[in-house]
């Protein structure tokens, strides 16, 4: 384990399995109550001991370190003297298997919090003998141990007697929910009583445990959330008070769902003497998760987090085995909220409310080539290249310039199939035209002989797929949900450009899209090379009928060589669903939104060929906007025309399908669409947040290769986050990696001004 103290480093041999570095002049009289305890017996007891430093005074700044401690004389907790660049031991504090202030945890695992001159301990064992939640008040020189069950012991102990047996002196009201304690969080709220001993305000405890959630508030109560049987809410893993001290936690779903985060307003848990609802915080238990592409299409099933750390108001970031979550939370709701996605491979920037798209955020310098891997999926003559299984035919109908009639002879399943060479690891976005069908039944999309695409009943339109090749050779599949006869056409498998959204919505790859560093250094890339050929292409995003709509996206004009290109376009730009995001380029580079055959909000605004800029904006209430840099450009008219077909809509990049006009002159990155229409303040804050990442030399990801990340901090004196991999540490501030180390990180890291803690 590493310490890393401006620039001292310190290293202390022992193997921890959680650290907390506890700066007490973070408490609410900054450290003061430090001069008042000359009266305690840990001051008073014997110094240079085995367990006993050679100071009197508790540090300006205690190291503490939680060690695995199976057996007696075990140490448990040993609080090291921050205030010393050698960091020398101050205290010890030993286990005894049952008898102790602290048990020894059975292979379990231990948590730490501090404040106000409260140590907290909690541990989960494994076993009922050695689980609890231990409580050393320094102050009030006395021991405490915190069971479910009714059972919350105040001992007779002094801190001097932690290393022996714990006598009980009285049975308090503060027993938890569960005595196997996960995670312990502290928050010392405004009004918080005085405790007429210690002169300092009572923290408010949030605790973690096997069995649900337990707040033990300064008023002397405890709340509870319970996690009852056959519920979708079991043992809560994480726990931690935001900067507006809302408690923010995740908590194993159960029965193979994995974890789900959940936010519980101030104004929820605090008002409630008892329990508390864990949907406190409407909806946003369903907040959509960072997950590699392929998996899902959304539906929350993957949400294993590892990590949850607070940086500051409502702002959170969470980990998982797939890289960070960082979170900017707005009024409590999950559309007026964003996230960002961050891994040792891209840096989605930040997505906003309902994203249906984020795309063009790669670090990966190499041109993405795409060619049509499908054999005669426009069905223009024949059928040839299609198999069928032993309950469907396929036959060729001249309809619509030709298309397939596939025939469900028996059932529903896999009726037509054709098998397409992939390459392993690389990911794919299938395509499939669906026309009209002689039952009202559902057309289906395999991948491998598995169900994929279910739209309902007597659909007509596109349907996609994007999944990762996880051999040489994929099948593709079509068929119906019933015995019917319907049509297909169209069918396209293409090597994909990742959508980073929830959605997985990948963009097909037309012809060969150039990717070049940013900036000289940086780690993300400008998209380019844009033409008749080469394009990113999608043919089913979600449409947006008459709601809100909001684009955002990077763009560097490099020549004023066309009149006007086309950024990003939406079924066309001229019938009455087509939307398009232009520059104008014989007009000074100005940008425009362009649709149902009329412009609808443009820019006088001169932008320099060669510089990045941030182009934002869509329709929000009936009129539509546009951002430049963070900042209003124009309002435009109430045109409530409705963006995309009745369910779906096409969506290209650097080319228009309608009328050409490709974005030969310039790079792109940062694309994200979404039907939720951000504030000003969002706004600004996505430019401001991102301009950083198109700097000379500036890095985006996670150092190294992992993405799995085993432990968080945030440093609030310094605003740095620090996210610990196999690869090393990685230091972030806001969305921009400004430091990292190379070494391992295992289970913990603790960070208070400029000091870091490592294991």
């Amino acid at each position: 384990m590493a310490i890393i103290k401006t620039a001292v480093d310190a290293t202390i041999a022992v193997t921890a399995v959680d650290t907390f570095i506890y700066d007490t002049r973070k408490d609410s009289d900054g450290g003061a109550w430090r001069k008042r305890t000359q009266h305690t017996s840990w001051y008073n007891e014997e110094l240079n001991t085995a367990t006993r430093g050679s100071r009197k005074e508790f540090p300006t700044v205690a190291v503490i370190v939680a060690q695995n401690a199976l057996n007696n004389g075990d140490t448990a907790i040993t609080i090291y003297d921050g205030d010393d660049s050698s960091l020398p031991m101050w205290m010890v504090c030993d286990v005894n298997a049952t008898d102790f202030w602290i048990r020894s945890e059975a292979n379990g695992s231990r948590c730490l919090s501090a404040s106000n001159g409260i140590i907290l301990a909690g541990q989960n064992g494994t076993s009922i003998s050695s689980s609890l939640l231990s409580r050393m008040d320094l102050l009030k020189d006395r021991l405490e141990r915190h069971f479910d069950g009714g059972v919350h012991q105040i001992g007779f102990n002094t801190v001097a007697e932690r290393n022996v047996i714990f006598k009980i002196g009285a049975n308090g009201g503060l027993n938890i929910v569960s005595r196997y304690v996960n995670d312990v969080a502290m928050a010392v709220l405004p009004n918080a009583p005085i405790d007429a001993v210690t002169g300092l305000p009572v923290p408010t405890i949030a605790v973690a445990t096997d069995g649900g959630v337990s707040v033990i508030k300064d008023d002397g109560t405890v709340a509870d959330k319970i996690a009852t049987a056959g519920s979708a809410f079991t043992k809560v893993l994480k726990i931690q008070f935001t900067g507006n001290n809302d408690i923010s936690y995740f908590h194993d779903r159960g029965y193979g769902k994995h974890n789900n985060f959940v936010i519980i307003p101030l104004s929820v848990w605090s008002s409630d003497k008892s329990s508390f609802d864990h949907n406190g915080f409407a909806g946003f238990n369903t907040t959509p998760t960072l997950y590699p592409t392929g998996i899902g299409t959304g539906s929350n099933t993957d949400n294993d987090y590892t990590q949850i750390q607070s940086l500051g108001g409502d702002d959170l970031v969470l980990s998982k085995s797939e890289g960070l979550s960082v979170f900017d939370i707005n009024d409590r709701s999950r559309d007026a909220s964003a996230v960002a996605y961050i891994t040792s491979d891209y840096n989605t920037g930040w997505m906003n409310g309902d994203i249906k798209l984020a795309t063009l955020s790669d670090t990966d310098t190499t041109n993405v080539v795409g060619t049509e891997l499908v054999t005669n999926g426009t069905f223009d003559s024949n059928v040839s290249g299609w198999a069928t299984s032993s309950n469907g035919t396929i036959t060729w109908d001249s309809g619509n310039g030709g298309r397939a009639l596939v025939t469900s002879t028996s059932g529903g399943g896999e009726r037509a199939y054709q098998v397409i060479t992939t390459v392993v690891g690389q990911t794919y976005t299938a395509s499939v035209y669906t026309d009209s069908n002689s039952n009202n039944a559902t057309p289906l999309l395999y991948k491998n002989g598995a169900l994929k695409v279910q739209p309902p009943g007597n659909y007509v339109g596109w349907m996609t797929h994007t999944f990762v090749a996880t051999s040489t050779s994929t099948t593709i599949g079509i068929g119906w949900n019933s015995s019917v006869s319907g049509y297909y056409d169209n069918i396209s498998v293409r090597l994909a450009e990742e959508d980073r959204s929830v959605n997985g919505n990948g963009l097909q790859v037309f012809g060969t899209v150039t990717k070049t560093p940013v900036a000289t250094g940086a780690d993300l890339v400008g998209y380019s090379g844009w033409s008749e050929d080469n394009y990113l292409y999608n043919s089913s995003i979600p449409a947006f009928s008459t709601g809100d709509y909001f684009v955002s996206t990077w763009f560097k004009p490099e020549s004023n060589g066309a009149s006007y290109s086309h950024l990003v376009s939406i079924d066309g730009q001229s019938d009455s669903t087509g939307v398009t995001l232009k520059i104008h380029h014989t007009n000074g580079n100005s940008v425009y939104f362009y649709g149902n055959a009329t412009t609808l909000v443009s820019s006088a605004q001169s932008l320099s060929n060669g510089q990045w800029y941030c182009i934002s904006g869509g329709r929000v209430n009936g009129v539509w906007k546009l951002y430049l840099n963070g900042s209003l450009l124009e309002t435009g008219s109430n045109n409530a025309f409705g963006v995309g077909g009745s369910s779906t809509c096409s969506l290209m990049v650097g080319h228009n399908p309608t009328v050409g006009a490709e974005f030969t002159q310039g790079q792109q990155a940062l694309l994200r669409v979404s039907a939720t229409f951000p504030s000003d303040d969002q706004i600004k804050k996505m430019y401001e947040d991102e301009k950083t990442l198109f700097q000379a030399g500036t890095q985006a990801t996670l150092y190294g290769t992992s993405d799995a990340v085993t432990a968080l901090a945030y440093d609030d004196d310094t605003e740095l986050l620090h996210a610990g991999t196999s690869s090393g540490r990685s230091v972030f501030q806001g969305l921009r990696r400004v430091d990292n180390t190379t070494t391992a990180v295992g289970v913990s890291i603790s960070a208070s001004n400029s000091m870091v803690l490592e294991d």
